[in-house]
């Protein structure tokens, strides 16, 4: 699995707007939705954010400069024992995943970075985006020395607000690995619930490890703000 294509176990979507800032490829999106009739001329999909920031950090779409930082993350061990596909991405495997994803309407991944000094943060991920049933898969990646400093809730808490209030979006799900009980921690916090399991799903630590699957609703994500 290429860096962040798959879901992160412990861890992508499309801009909702036209804000350069915060969507890829924006108006040419717009456009393809709207010719495709997915979505209503006025649909609430394309409203969008006023700011691309939290209190410590910046938000922006991935761009080709953050593709080998990027890179290094995914690899990192730490990493990669969350993540569904465990495999180590070279740079050339990086830059066609990156081609891949820079045209999906499906699927993106936005960089967070410190706002005092730009220092490289991490990725957060949409994927699954179904706008149809108004709903998404999302996750985070974290650097290392920047865990268990709030920045992963601090991302979420970003991106389910756009999501819902900027999007319009109905549902967010995520998966994870049960033994990954921080992360789960992290999420209950968030408002997402269990939904279920997948019984020895994946194969990590040298043993079957079960998946956990949750979902957050617009609802319940307003009920807690």
């Amino acid at each position: 699995m290429l860096p962040g294509r798959g879901l992160s176990l412990g861890r992508a979507m499309v801009g909702c707007g036209t804000q350069p800032t915060l969507t890829i490829q924006s108006k040419n999106l717009k456009k393809y939705l709207l010719n495709t009739k997915l979505i209503p001329t006025e649909s609430p999909m394309l409203k969008n954010l006023q700011m691309n920031s939290t209190d410590r950090l910046i938000i922006n779409v991935m761009e080709a400069v953050d593709l080998e930082e990027v890179r290094i993350l995914h690899n990192d061990d730490s990493t990669l024992e969350w993540l569904t596909d465990p495999t180590h991405v070279s740079p050339l495997m990086q830059e066609q995943w990156y081609q891949e994803i820079s045209l999906s309407s499906t699927s993106q991944r936005y960089i967070a970075r410190l706002k005092k000094d730009q220092t490289f943060v991490g990725v957060f991920r949409i994927d699954r985006m179904d706008l149809r049933n108004s709903s998404a898969i999302v996750g985070a990646d974290v650097v290392p020395e920047l865990r268990r400093q709030g920045m992963a809730t601090e991302m979420f808490k970003y991106f389910l607000d756009y999501l819902f209030k900027g999007c319009g979006l109905n549902r967010l799900g995520l998966e994870t690995l049960a033994i990954n009980t921080g992360a789960i921690k992290m999420y209950k916090q968030l408002g997402f619930k269990q939904e279920g399991q997948l019984r020895k799903a994946i194969f990590r630590k040298n043993m079957f490890q079960e998946l956990i699957l949750m979902g957050l609703l617009r609802e319940e994500w307003s009920d807690i703000q």
